[in-house]
């Protein structure tokens, strides 16, 4: 089984469409890959007005997101966001991604490749 990184952009996706089996989440479930969440993207997904003022996207949220394993913040995480950031200039929030997918020697999907391409050494799953 395929273990993948997964960034905020392609969780919102699933969660906005209405013809959820087209969505990229979608497929990557369907081919067994093995989704892995970095703590930072719960955070982000959390932090949608949508999730807190409509139950039926909150409970969705939630059982998605409870499926998947979730992947805790380390000192060396921390210290190579920091230096992703500072290198590439991207949000820190990125960083964090970049640098737990990095630091796991994973694969990162994302529909927002541009925010990642020039991270060197980072490898997006195409």
């Amino acid at each position: 089984m395929k273990q993948i990184v997964v960034d905020s952009s392609v969780l919102i996706e699933f969660l906005r469409r209405e013809d959820k089996e087209k969505t990229l989440l979608y497929q990557l479930v369907e081919k067994g890959c093995e989704l892995r969440l970095p703590m930072i993207v719960w955070v982000e997904i959390y932090s949608g007005k949508s999730v807190w003022k409509n139950r039926a996207a909150g409970r969705l949220v939630g059982e998605w997101l409870g499926g998947m394993n979730v992947m805790a913040m380390s000192l060396e995480i921390c210290r190579r966001a920091g230096e992703i950031r500072a290198k590439h200039g991207i949000d820190l929030i990125d960083a964090i991604i970049a640098a737990t997918a990095k630091v796991n020697k994973l694969p990162l999907v994302t529909l927002n490749k541009k925010h990642f391409s020039a991270v060197k050494g980072l490898r997006l799953y195409l």
